[in-house]
């Protein structure tokens, strides 16, 4: 697995000098865009395994960039189709919440079964870091630092269990 490039910028002049073939937002990060663009979708919550195969579908072939800006519910989506697409995936979080922005799996509810599944997907080449946006996440943040600690012991915890 690679490391990613890290941007420390502001989240309206990244959008304005980069384009990508596809965006996956949520409602908060959608305010952003100052023109709508063709290729994009507004995820408000959680999108099951049948939804983000639909929407899979849909899309050209040719996508070879995606970029995923909000929170954990557009960062599954968005490994998975760039996995799937083999595109290059960049990603803005709105918080630092979770580690989900950063890792290579991707989960969604599966209807047929009634449970979560679990899918090796893409792991980012681009996280942008938009301190002054962080900042408005507020305790949120504090959740990911938590997590991160958890994170540390976390293989030797499996082993011993």
């Amino acid at each position: 697995m690679q490391v990613p490039e890290i941007i420390k910028c502001s989240t309206s002049s990244f959008l304005n000098e980069n384009n990508f073939d596809f965006l996956i937002l949520n409602p908060f990060s959608d305010t952003f865009l100052t023109e709508k663009r063709q290729n994009y979708i507004v995820v408000d919550g959680p999108m099951t395994y049948d939804e983000i195969l639909k929407i899979r579908d849909t899309l050209p072939s040719n996508i070879e960039s995606i970029l995923a800006f909000g929170a954990g519910s557009v960062m599954d989506p968005a490994k998975y189709l760039a996995n799937d697409l083999n595109a290059t995936l960049t990603v803005i979080p709105t918080a630092l919440s979770v580690n989900a922005y950063t890792t290579h799996r991707s989960s969604f509810y599966d209807r047929s079964t009634g449970k979560k599944i679990s899918f090796d997907s893409k792991a980012p080449e681009v996280i942008v870091f938009d301190l002054s946006l962080l900042e408005t996440a507020g305790i949120f943040n504090m959740f990911g630092i938590v997590e991160l600690c958890a994170t540390i012991t976390a293989q030797r915890d499996w082993k011993l269990a």
